[in-house]
């Protein structure tokens, strides 16, 4: 790897990072081959890094070198301290996943170090992507810093559902069989789709440039405002009667351009020689279909409304969007990503509704245009946790 291009990233995602609302301190690294890596100065908070605090390290120096070694298959970690991943790292030893990001990116469960020792860590991170560090913050693990930036966000938004699930039900996992099977379709599929960039450029007329154009700077929205972690969520919006344009599946949502975005024939689901698109294809085609004054649907998995996705518990909504909504946001029961019992389940709770959210996954709403439906799904954050600080007692 490029040494320079190296710094630069760690800078690029240093400040992203920095930027969040949870963020703290921490550090990042990231291999540039067998033999050495690069490390941000931990003493720095992540928004103020320059190429200046970052060193480099030979491989066989220091606890990053080592957690390397232990896994030689991956070439990035972060680790922050927040205070939600020290206040759920108090209370287990061991994290179920309750959203499916969880499972697909981390594994069949995240386990807690007892200490930072390079014991307990090479222990957590066996056959993991990350883990908790008790009274200390959390480490994720990735094959790239984009992957693993990330996983130290879906691990954040999963301490925080696990806290703030404590005042609105119990939360109901997903069985270790779905974990599994989700994984595998991570690792196999999921996270090597999409990645030649050598496809077939559709040709399009301005109408559908404009389409493509609006998709691609909603997802970059969705992801600076944390509607999305990575590449999970997908975007879909009318072409015509017969088509819809959609993103493509597995893709950072900074790097999609508008040649990325996936014309789909929404009866027959072809797309001929393009980007594969989202495997939530179906359900984009059955909100299209059923709801002809509906020209796009955003599929997200947000902060708050996860709460709710995790409890299975219905979203109480208030005045100021329930006539977009059409009434309180039900419950979708639980049902593998991409399967057509998804959709289904799906369409029977959006037959009058704008919007649902799906168990252990994420939220759908649909609407007039991006616009409109993307302020949708701002609002369902904001009463969702409007409803979470309620039942929490918080200010």
């Amino acid at each position: 790897m490029n040494i320079q291009i190296a710094i630069e990233n760690l800078v690029k995602y240093a400040h992203k990072l920095g930027e969040e609302r949870y963020s703290k301190t921490g550090f990042m690294a990231l291999k540039l081959d067998e033999e050495a890596y690069l490390l941000t100065r931990s003493d720095i908070e992540l928004k103020a890094v320059k190429e200046t605090n970052i060193n480099g390290y030979n491989m066989d120096e220091g606890k990053v070198g080592r957690l390397f070694k232990a896994r030689p298959d991956i070439d990035a970690l972060i680790f922050l301290s927040t205070d939600c991943s020290i206040n759920i790292s108090k209370k287990n030893d061991l994290i179920r996943p309750s959203l499916d990001d969880l499972a697909q990116i981390i594994g069949l469960d995240v386990k807690v170090a007892k200490n930072f020792s390079d014991e307990e860590l090479i222990g957590a991170i066996s056959k993991r992507n990350g883990c908790y560090i008790r009274d200390e913050g959390m480490l994720a693990l990735g094959h790239s810093l984009e992957e693993t930036f990330a996983a130290i966000r879906i691990l954040e938004k999963s301490a925080y559902v696990e806290l703030m699930a404590e005042g609105i039900g119990p939360i109901d996992y997903i069985s270790k069989l779905d974990c599994y099977r989700m994984r595998r379709f991570y690792k196999n599929k999921y996270s090597k789709t999409n990645k030649n960039s050598h496809f077939k450029k559709p040709l399009y007329d301005r109408n559908e440039a404009k389409l493509r154009k609006q998709i691609v700077e909603c997802g970059i929205t969705m992801v600076d405002e944390g509607l999305v972690q990575g590449t999970w969520g997908n975007i879909s919006s009318r072409l015509d009667d017969r088509h819809m344009l959609v993103t493509p599946s597995g893709m950072d949502y900074h790097k999609i351009t508008a040649d990325d975005i996936v014309k789909v024939d929404m009866n027959t689901m072809d797309y001929t020689d393009q980007r594969k698109p989202t495997s939530e294809k179906g359900i984009h085609s059955a909100m299209l279909k059923m709801k002809p004054d509906c020209n796009a649907v955003i599929h997200t998995h947000s902060y708050e409304c996860s709460v709710f996705a995790a409890t299975g518990k219905e979203l109480k909504v208030d005045d100021k969007i329930k006539n977009l909504i059409l009434g309180d946001i039900q419950v979708v029961s639980h049902a593998m990503p991409g399967t057509s019992r998804l959709t289904k389940g799906v369409v029977k709770a959006m037959e009058n509704k704008n919007a649902c959210i799906m168990a252990n996954h994420g939220v759908v709403c649909c609407g007039v245009d991006l616009k409109q439906v993307l302020n949708m799904c701002r609002d369902l954050e904001e009463v969702a946790n409007k409803s979470i600080k309620e039942k929490n007692k918080l200010k």
